[in-house]
């Protein structure tokens, strides 16, 4: 599962979680600060959206709207509604997963 998500190796899974994870970290501070709209941006774009194309396999919007335009918008909000809920789940362990690869490099180095 980890590498279909996040890369192959774990030099390509820190390297690609590195970057989300420190967006969810500031984003999550910020919430704390009253800023929690930000939350709720960063779990559907930066996490859930890439876990949709993935699972569905949908490459770009214009797949979504290719057929009629109103299933396509039904079609956009169920997937914008599943991108959410699927960012929070990823965001948690993706988070768990860099936090791992931090551990077994520092683990490492010793």
């Amino acid at each position: 599962m980890f590498k279909r998500f996040f890369g192959q190796t774990d030099a390509e899974q820190m390297e690609y979680l590195r970057k989300k994870v420190i967006i969810t970290i500031i984003s999550v501070l910020l919430c704390f600060v009253g800023f929690s709209p930000l939350f709720a941006i960063v779990m559907l774009f930066v996490w859930g959206w890439g876990v949709i194309k993935k699972l569905f396999n949908v490459a770009s919007f214009g797949m979504i709207f290719s057929g009629n335009i109103f299933f396509g918008a039904a079609i956009f909000l169920l997937y914008i509604i599943i991108a959410y809920f699927a960012g929070i789940v990823f965001s948690a362990i993706g988070t768990g997963r860099y936090i791992y690869l931090l551990v077994k490099y520092w683990q490492r180095e010793k």
